[in-house]
């Protein structure tokens, strides 16, 4: 199963890659947060390892940055992916090492 996971993984980082070059592959956490809110995310891709503290409002797509131990605080790369799935996205999390950004994330947009 492994290989197929790694195999696929790598297919779609490809598919990153390309969109990007089109400008319809993003990695900028406030950019991509912006377009999730927006419903405009097909794939995000998320690192697994990496947590990035904050607050994203649901209606406007703002970041705030916080610090995990507020209790009002969460990761945004989670909030990011649960607001992809919402919209119908799909949400990929990658290890480090073949993560197509060093951002912590990235995405494919649907327009």
């Amino acid at each position: 199963m492994r290989p197929y996971a790694l195999a696929e993984s790598q297919s779609l980082i490809e598919a990153y890659d390309e969109a990007a070059g089109h400008q319809e592959g993003i990695d900028g956490i406030f950019s991509i947060a912006q377009a999730a809110v927006e419903g405009r995310i097909d794939t995000l891709f998320v690192e697994d390892s990496r947590e990035i503290p904050g607050k994203i409002d649901e209606l406007t797509g703002k970041v705030v940055f916080d610090d995990l131990a507020m209790p009002d605080v969460n990761d945004l790369l989670d909030e990011i992916a649960r607001i992809v799935l919402k919209h119908g996205g799909t949400v990929i999390v990658l290890p480090t090492n073949i993560m197509p950004t060093s951002s912590g994330a990235a995405a494919i947009l649907r327009y």
